[in-house]
């Protein structure tokens, strides 16, 4: 039997070992006669993907096992018995048609020694992953974590210098607060104190706000990480099925493939390892490193030992079939069981999130606006030109942000998530919970995060107010002095 996988000194595509990879070959003399069913091409995840490969194996050895008037392999012959009733043999070699010899008493008729056997889960789970991966995580990821204070995305080169010195963890925060605070720089009067109060209070919130985003973009990192982890198992459950192929092919005829037992790759919980993939708030990891995430760091730490099933008698091909069938549809209930952990464990942060800020962007403060009448405490021109300077480039940074956010949101909501599965419906539901989560977390902070940026506007449109009523008052004191000079004069 031809190994698995040869190396060759050509430029086909390679995995990361640069080891070409080709499919098994199905047993000799029987090259394939029929259309490859689509399990055969499930989603292409990237070269170190070995399922397509491991399908197309599994299906060119159940195509050759289906069909044994096609060769002179493995077959199951039904044998009735005038005198003794049913029974049947399988053999792996046949020399003779024994349905064209005389048997008294008997009829013997070529069947499959597949025949029986119902293999669904095997040949559409391939499918219902690849269902389960929408096009639009990345984009959707990518919107979540284009945050503005918390990873700095309308940072300048000297706002990132700032927040890697400074003692905050988020790297447009202590800008901000400093920018804030060299617009009202001048101001020394009660309103001043009540405006830096309310800064901080938005801060917190808006923070916090942003915070969300990223719990969300880190469930999809958990959730990606889950699906390649279940396309891995998936793949080494079917690899197992055509390695006892090819063994019990090449057993002596009649002979069983001994001391077998089946052994179920089970998929690590993913409802212990979300929340625990970013290791810091406003450290967000990348998309791309879900997959490494799956097979080396904490999916391997919490990975659940595997369990077993024996099969009944190892002596029947079906048996293996029916074995990993079962094993199959045990990792399909494992990976919904995961994806609704992931979603309860996504719900957990960010509650953990909001009890830790702001839950609702703080309100305007109108008492800012309460100027003494005459007294002269505020740089009117140095406070007008700071709105404009740093409060208005802020709110159009974050308001770029909400559209970029709303974006995410809206391509979160067009992906179809439900694709329904009448093999495992489990699934189907699972991945509709948790892209309804997202949709419904994601579209509440962004409508908090407009509410918070339209108030800081309002704020901006305050200050202005409170910086020319104080020109006002300036020039309305400095007219009564002239006018009292004017009359001193005159006398």
């Amino acid at each position: 039997m031809p190994a698995t996988s040869t190396t060759f000194a050509d430029d086909r595509p390679r995995g990361k070992s640069g080891k070409v990879t080709i499919p098994m070959a199905p047993p000799p003399g029987y090259p394939p006669k029929h259309d490859a069913p689509p399990a055969t091409a499930p989603r292409d995840e990237g070269d170190n993907d070995q399922l397509k490969v491991t399908m197309a194996e599994y299906c060119a050895w159940y195509e050759y096992l289906l069909n044994p008037h096609e060769h002179q392999g493995p077959a199951r012959w039904q044998i009735e018995d005038t005198r003794t009733g049913s029974s049947e043999q399988e053999v792996n070699n046949r020399t003779t048609d024994k349905s064209t010899e005389s048997h008294p008493f008997e009829t013997w008729t070529l069947t499959s020694v597949l025949d029986g056997v119902d293999p669904r889960a095997i040949y559409n789970a391939p499918l219902v992953l690849a269902r389960s991966s929408p096009d639009v995580i990345e984009s959707v990821y990518n919107g979540f974590t284009n945050g503005y204070l918390v990873s700095g995305g309308g940072a300048t080169s000297t706002d990132r210098e700032a927040g890697r010195t400074s003692d905050t963890e988020y790297e447009m925060l202590l800008p901000l607060i400093t920018d804030f605070m060299e617009m009202r720089k001048g101001w020394v009067e009660p309103g001043n104190d009540k405006a830096h109060d309310w800064e901080k209070a938005w801060a917190r919130f808006a923070v916090g706000n942003e915070n969300v985003f990223l719990a969300l973009a880190e469930g999809l990192v958990a959730y990606r990480a889950s699906y390649l982890e279940s396309r891995r198992a998936l793949d080494e459950t079917v690899k197992g099925l055509v390695e006892s192929f090819q063994k019990k092919h090449e057993a002596p005829d009649g002979s069983s493939v001994s001391g077998f037992v089946w052994k179920v790759v089970a998929v690590a919980s993913a409802g212990a390892v979300a929340g625990k993939l970013v290791p810091g708030w406003g450290q967000v990891v990348s998309l791309t490193l879900a997959a490494a995430v799956a097979g080396a760091t904490e999916y391997a730490k919490r990975s659940v030992p595997a369990d077993t099933q024996e099969v009944q008698d190892p002596g029947r091909w079906a048996d293996f079939v029916m074995a990993a069938d079962q094993a199959v549809r045990t990792q399909m209930q494992q990976f919904a069981q995961a994806v609704d952990g992931i979603r309860e464990s996504m719900d957990t942060r960010i509650a953990a999130i909001r009890d830790g800020h702001l839950m609702d962007p703080p309100e305007r403060d109108e008492s800012i606006k309460d100027m003494p009448p005459t007294r002269r405490e505020i740089v009117p021109a140095h406070l007008n030109d700071g709105v404009t300077r740093w409060l208005d480039t802020k709110v159009a940074d974050l308001t770029g942000n909400c559209t970029v956010y709303q974006s995410a949101v809206d391509a979160m909501a067009s992906a179809d998530w439900a694709t329904p599965s009448g093999v495992f419906p489990e699934v189907a539901a699972a991945r509709e919970r948790f892209a309804s989560r997202v949709r419904e977390l994601g579209q509440e902070a962004v409508t908090k995060q407009r509410t918070a940026v339209e108030r800081l506007r309002q704020y901006g449109d305050d200050l202005r107010w409170v910086a020319n009523n104080a020109a006002a008052n300036e020039e309305a004191n400095l007219q009564i002095v002239n006018n009292l000079l004017a009359d001193v004069q005159a006398i």
